[in-house]
């Protein structure tokens, strides 16, 4: 359970540092003259459903800055869900072999 906490954390510290990220460049998701900056709370929200959905992508406009910083997070997530698929399919196999064990007593 101690690595589910882990994950939590670092997907949190994913999506408020790359919502900073997008504030402090002052990155926009248009490219149309004179867009503001996304800024913190809107930025971090458009990290947060690039992590839950990557394929979220497919609206953005043709700003460089907001593709990569995306990217970033769609990395990034891939990474947290390949994580998560590891611990969960370990602690199955863990618990098979516990089963196994059982088993063969009886």
């Amino acid at each position: 359970m101690g690595v589910i906490k882990w994950l939590a954390i670092f997907s949190l510290f994913l999506v408020l540092s790359l919502g900073a990220i997008i504030l402090i460049f002052g990155i926009t998701s248009s490219d149309e003259p004179g867009a503001e900056g996304l800024g913190f709370i809107e930025g971090s929200w458009q990290i947060l459903m690039s992590t839950i959905d990557p394929g979220a992508m497919v609206g953005d406009g043709p700003v460089w800055a907001f593709r990569a910083v995306r990217l970033i997070t769609t990395l990034g997530s891939l990474f947290l869900i390949s994580i998560l698929i590891g611990t969960i399919s370990s602690g199955i196999d863990g618990k098979l072999e516990e089963l196994k064990k059982v088993v063969r007593v009886f």
